[in-house]
């Protein structure tokens, strides 16, 4: 995600409408194989702190994954609210270059292969019922590739997968999962990068550049925040879109990924 300092937590303004959550359901790899559109995966990074910004990405017209930062006070209770339309994933505080304070607590850390494994193994004990993880912040852990085959073999050894959310453009994720035969997703760009501040505007012109990477090269996904106007384009252009897009979840991703590296003998 972005590296940018979160706003407080609310209290819940009501109890959740869906107490708990239905399990990720099977994708339907034949289903998808016959479904020619463009893919687009929406994920919204920093929710779990905030009930009302929760029920807002919530209600998002179309399959999204919702990134849940393992701090929040009420962010389990949110995460087994979620609509079972969406998927959730561990938003895992990682090591930044500057501003480490916006990490958060337990944030993963370069150093001893021990030291990450039980940072990481800390981080994902927090909250349970999601499939895969991102990176709050991680933009110095990131660059470092032998860290980062020690992030995703502990994340891998849990059945988790790792979404590299690209904090910065020398990130060694990937390479680090070609090291140790590990899939790693990554996000074409962040539709709000500029911490909101452009407003819908910026967001729009994202979504476009998103849609255009999908319709070259099959699938493309675009990370947000769930700031008010970024939710509200999103909840507009979605509407607009979802006739001629296939609105997809990371976990779907992951189910295809792993499904083509069983086809090729990995």
């Amino acid at each position: 995600m972005a590296e940018a300092q979160l706003w407080q937590e609310k209290a819940p303004p009501r109890t959740p409408e869906r107490p708990g959550r239905l399990e990720a359901a099977p994708s339907g790899l034949l289903l998808a194989e016959r479904d020619t559109r463009p893919k687009i995966a929406i994920v919204i990074d920093d929710v779990g702190l905030d009930w009302e910004r929760f029920q807002a990405v919530n209600r998002l017209p179309v399959p999204a994954t919702l990134a849940f930062l393992p701090y929040g006070i009420d962010a389990q209770r949110m995460l087994d609210s979620t609509d079972p339309r969406h998927s959730t994933i561990l938003h895992m505080p990682m090591e930044p270059k500057r501003r480490k304070h916006h990490a958060g607590p337990g944030a993963v850390k370069a150093g001893t292969a021990e030291q990450i494994r039980r940072a990481v193994n800390g981080q994902i004990d927090k909250l349970s019922g999601y499939r895969g993880v991102n990176s709050h912040t991680g933009s110095a852990i990131t660059e470092n590739k032998r860290a980062m085959q020690t992030v995703l073999s502990t994340l891998s050894s849990h059945g988790l997968y790792f979404l590299d959310s690209k904090t910065t453009p020398g990130s060694q994720a990937a390479k680090a999962g070609e090291a140790i035969n590990t899939f790693v997703l990554e996000a074409d760009l962040f539709l709000d990068g500029d911490f909101g501040r452009s407003g819908s505007a910026h967001v729009l012109k994202q979504l476009a550049l998103l849609e255009a990477i999908a319709k070259r090269q099959g699938s493309a996904i675009g990370i947000g925040h769930p700031y008010p106007s970024t939710i509200r384009t999103l909840n507009d252009w979605a509407m607009e879109k979802r006739v001629d897009l296939r609105f997809v979840t990371t976990d779907q991703l992951a189910d295809e990924a792993r499904a083509s590296r069983s086809e090729v003998g990995f």
